[in-house]
């Protein structure tokens, strides 16, 4: 182990909580692997999951075993990370585990072991926005690692239109990032269907818009001007504003040519 980091790891091993130990022993751990040193990484690794077994158990520990099975999936250790993924018992901390070790996985170019790890996760998922954010999460990790058919895919297992359209609108501004301006551009108009599918009128027009200014923001303003006069006319005037400066802020006044609807009464 390098001066640097024994002298970190000293340093940790003097704390005498087991639980700020283990913190401080993953954080240098981490950055032993991010600076090429694993084994100095295996060895406070070590230390930190002997602090770990250290502290009483409940939430406070599956906490920790949710920062260190994250920690050894980034070491490329996934058999050992799932092993202490299998000793959560809080449900919705061992589903953050599962998708904390899948995103590791996919950083670290394992995409397929990471879809494997997901789909033991969403067996244990009851809380439908934690199982959205979790495949949102993925599935743009997905798209920067050029994995853009499985993005796509995975995005469609969301059966909420508004979780869908947030999962495709975020999917679309990821492949516009990485330069796949057709795929983004689909992202984006899937997005548009799929708002348009909410049955609440008040939930319709606040998704539209929130939407609307995203794609905006990637300037995707075709679709984003749809989606304006969507909101527009499902809503309170001031709800698609954010969005409408986006596109331009001259549209304020004229909302470039496109004459807004009548306004439906709310529901």
């Amino acid at each position: 182990m390098t001066e640097n980091f024994t002298d970190a790891a000293e340093l940790g091993y003097a704390i005498p909580d087991p639980s700020t130990r283990a913190k401080a022993l993953m954080l240098v751990a981490h950055g032993a692997v991010d600076a090429g040193q694993p084994a100095a990484a295996a060895e406070v690794v070590h230390h930190a999951q002997r602090a770990v077994e250290r502290v009483n158990g409940g939430y406070g520990q599956d906490s920790l075993f949710v920062d260190l099975a994250a920690l050894l999936a980034f070491m490329k250790q996934p058999s050992e990370a799932q092993r202490f993924v299998g000793r959560i018992k809080h449900p919705a901390l061992r589903v953050d585990a599962h998708l904390a070790v899948a995103a590791a996985l996919l950083d670290g170019g394992e995409s397929d072991r990471a879809l494997t790890v997901l789909d033991a996760a969403e067996q244990g998922m009851s809380d439908p926005d934690r199982h959205a954010r979790g495949l949102i999460d993925l599935a743009g990790a997905l798209a920067r690692s050029g994995r853009h058919s499985d993005a796509e895919r995975l995005v469609e297992k969301l059966t909420d239109p508004g979780r869908r359209a947030r999962a495709l609108t975020e999917l679309a501004l990821v492949l516009g990032e990485v330069g796949q301006s057709e795929r983004s551009a689909a992202s984006a108009e899937a997005a548009e269907r799929s708002v348009a599918a909410l049955n609440q009128i008040r939930a319709r027009a606040q998704t539209t818009a929130e939407q609307a200014s995203k794609l905006a923001g990637l300037g995707a303003n075709d679709v984003a001007k749809r989606m304006i006069v969507a909101a527009w006319s499902l809503g309170d005037w001031s709800t698609p504003l954010d969005a409408i400066a986006k596109v331009d802020g001259s549209v304020l006044l004229t909302l470039t040519g496109l004459e807004l609807p009548e306004k439906t009464a709310p529901s």
